[in-house]
């Protein structure tokens, strides 16, 4: 890094040095970027601000010089606000996109303070090209001004599906960062970051998503399984970036999406995708008074096997509740995590025998329960021999299909019992 008396001398040399002399002054100090700005004393930046607003930018005849002062302006960020209105100058008719880009790139570092600025950069935003474009959209998230101009003007690109990859990244930020949310923009982002066929796709919803509420419904879940599942390791941490913005820990973003599990599109496979690390937030959600929140708590729990057996308890607990659909998912739950036939075959029995599920008769509800009842049975190993009786019974049901499940459930269940007989033979 140069020292300070060598910006001093720079900055000497643009209030009173002759003309190239200024130009060789602002390329040196040109090469100063944020991150070395960050050290230099107070008084010194401040000094090559009010050299900088000496230079007249708008008169300036070579667009470099005047390219050259917006950048380092940048480069300063906010502390050089009180230039907000000459960069506003170099946005006019008549001045090069090359000056145009650097000064657009200046408000956007200023940030909030370049509020003045926000009218023209929407005026520019309408008739500039894609290249310039897109820095304009930058500097409004970074502004981070939200009135009716900017809503509509960035809704109205949205719209219109930009095609450019780099434009459709900083235009989703910018909404994010801004907080408007309509016309799908979210869904399309969390749709994006969990199912998009590109990694440079799920890596730009995701660094998108980052600016959002976390309180947004599918936001949390969607980078959480991200984190945790995506094949691309950038997308990954990424979305751990974008969790870790937010102000949320692994452990709070998995709590949180426990929470959601009866509204949230990804928390349930969020939650199976983290494993036995959200088996905890996973008990909890048992206890809910919702149906669908318990009903989606066991199947991710099914989803996560031997890493849930802190949950068998919790999960047995299930077998009493009042919904036949819960006990089924816990029953299924159970085998998954323990693969124990003593557990579970007897309550599958009882389910397929309930006269609440009998007095259901021909309906379409009757019939799933029951043919996903035997699917269950199917699964168990060793065959769960104790329930060919009731099987039996069920293949002169009424339903044709549960019928036909019943004569396939059966079949399953003796074939295998004749080759666990016949290996016990030695056969």
């Amino acid at each position: 890094m140069r020292d300070t008396d060598r910006l001093q001398s720079d900055i000497q040399t643009l209030k009173d040095g002759a003309e190239n002399q200024r130009r060789n002054a602002l390329q040196s100090l040109g090469l100063h970027d944020q991150k070395a700005w960050a050290t230099v004393p107070l008084d010194v930046k401040n000094s090559l601000i009010a050299a900088l607003h000496g230079q007249q930018f708008k008169t300036s005849n070579r667009l470099s010089v005047q390219k050259e002062m917006a950048t380092i302006l940048g480069n300063l960020g906010p502390l050089t606000k009180s230039s907000v209105p000459q960069l506003i100058e170099l946005l006019g008719i008549g001045i090069h996109d090359f000056v145009r880009g650097a000064a657009v790139a200046a408000l956007g570092e200023i940030g909030k303070d370049a509020n003045p600025a926000v009218s023209r950069l929407v005026q520019l935003l309408a008739t500039s090209r894609p290249a310039l474009s897109l820095e304009v959209i930058r500097a409004l998230g970074n502004i981070g001004c939200v009135n009716d101009e900017v809503r509509s003007v960035l809704l109205g690109r949205w719209a219109s599906r930009p095609q450019d990859e780099h434009n459709k990244e900083q235009l989703a930020t910018a909404l994010c960062k801004l907080h408007i949310y309509s016309d799908n923009v979210l869904s399309t982002l969390t749709t994006a970051l969990t199912a998009g066929q590109y990694a440079g796709d799920r890596r730009a919803a995701a660094a998108a998503l980052a600016w959002c509420d976390a309180e947004e419904l599918d936001v949390v879940p969607a980078l959480l399984k991200a984190n945790v599942s995506d094949t691309n390791a950038e997308v990954r941490e990424t979305a751990r970036s974008g969790l870790a913005h937010m102000g949320l820990s692994h452990e709070q973003a998995i709590d949180l999406c426990a929470r959601r599990l009866g509204d949230s599109l990804y928390a349930e496979s969020a939650l199976r995708k983290c494993g036995q690390s959200a088996t905890p937030a996973l008990i909890e959600a048992l206890a809910s008074t919702e149906l669908p929140v318990r009903l989606k708590a066991l199947c991710a729990l099914e989803g996560l096997g031997e890493g849930a057996v802190a949950a068998i308890s919790p999960v047995s607990e299930a077998l009493f509740d009042k919904s036949l659909d819960v006990r089924l998912a816990a029953l299924k739950a159970l085998w998954s995590i323990t693969k124990s036939a003593e557990r579970v075959v007897p309550g599958l029995i009882a389910l397929l025998e309930a006269k609440t599920v009998a007095k259901l008769e021909e309906s379409e509800t009757r019939r799933r329960f029951l043919q996903t009842v035997m699917e269950a049975l199917r699964r168990v190993e060793p065959p769960a021999t104790a329930a060919v009786s009731v099987l039996t019974t069920m293949t002169k049901d009424l339903n044709r299909h549960v019928r036909e499940s019943a004569i396939i459930t059966l079949q399953k269940i003796v074939t295998s019992a004749e080759g666990v007989g016949q290996h016990a033979r030695g056969g």
